[in-house]
């Protein structure tokens, strides 16, 4: 066959690793957004209709009690396309806790905005 050009995504090993991770990556959204139930998951199941892979996702002011920030989390431990969550007015201390177990992990998220939520010390450690 003919080489890539410089352009062109060079298909292989690599890329439909990438593209299972992607695959794998949306779905556990999909069932993290049925978790969170409400507005969240409506806004998080439109994220996922819009994007081919979910990058960014904005779930300010959602009111997302704890199990629901745990859904995420999990979802964070291994999620490997999500570099930007929005947060903001939504978790307590044990949502923290739950997002700083996966963080802790996750290396490819590089924003979290967590202004305005009510979280102390403990949720923060």
């Amino acid at each position: 066959g003919r080489p890539a050009t410089p352009n062109e995504p060079v298909a292989g090993p690599m890329m439909d690793a990438r593209a299972k991770a992607a695959a794998l990556s949306t779905e556990r959204w999909r069932v993290a957004a049925a978790r969170i139930g409400g507005r969240g998951e409506a806004e998080l199941t439109d994220e996922l209709k819009r994007n081919v892979v979910l990058q960014t996702l904005s779930l300010v002011n959602n009111q997302i009690d704890p199990w629901c920030a745990v859904a995420i989390a999990q979802v964070l431990w291994d999620d490997v396309v999500l570099t930007t969550l929005k947060l903001s007015i939504n978790i307590g201390e044990e949502g923290a806790t739950a997002l700083g177990v996966a963080l802790k992990v996750n290396t490819v998220l590089t924003t979290l905005d967590l202004g305005g939520n009510y979280i102390r010390a403990e949720g923060a450690a």
